[in-house]
């Protein structure tokens, strides 16, 4: 092998290596940083995508309810950006599921609890999965979230309702 390109390889590879050294402590210091502002890795990846509100907790899961009623949920949204952000308004892509409080305005880092209200299959053991999106005032796309669960057999829920 030539004694001349492993020399220059080497020269060249050493530094290389030391920025990339360099440039990782300092993402990760960076990153560090961020934690400690916005409290979570969804909230920072959100941020650092652009995103100024996150949902918290997603998505919501209604496990055994019973068939054919109406079922209240929070939706916990938080604003992780410097400005206040209003959510304007959502949709579902059912007619089965209503945002309430909206519109609403949430301060820099505030989080915020969503009433969703969700009238559920009439058929027992059947499943649900609906997607709601949330529109900010912010630039970008809307925000994206679903909420789902199972219906109760009639057995299961005529048990439950006679509890011990």
């Amino acid at each position: 092998m030539n004694r001349g390109l492993v020399r220059t390889a080497r020269r060249c590879l050493v530094p290389a290596l030391g920025v990339g050294a360099i440039t990782a402590v300092l993402v990760l210091l960076g990153f560090g940083v961020a934690m400690l502002r916005l409290g979570s890795v969804a909230a920072v990846l959100a941020w650092a995508g652009g995103s100024s509100v996150i949902v918290l907790a997603e998505p919501v899961v209604l496990d055994g309810v019973a068939p054919g009623t109406e079922v209240s949920a929070g939706l916990r949204v938080r604003n992780v950006s410097e400005r206040p952000v209003r959510v304007l308004g959502g949709m579902c892509d059912c007619p089965c599921a209503v945002l309430h409080d909206l519109p609403v305005l949430l301060d820099p880092k505030e989080c915020r609890e969503l009433r969703i209200t969700v009238m559920t299959p009439r058929e027992a053991g059947g499943r649900f999965h609906h997607k709601i999106c949330l529109y900010l005032s912010s630039p970008g796309p809307p925000l994206v979230t679903y909420v789902s669960g199972v219906v109760a057999d009639a057995n299961n829920s005529a048990e439950g309702s006679d509890g011990p």
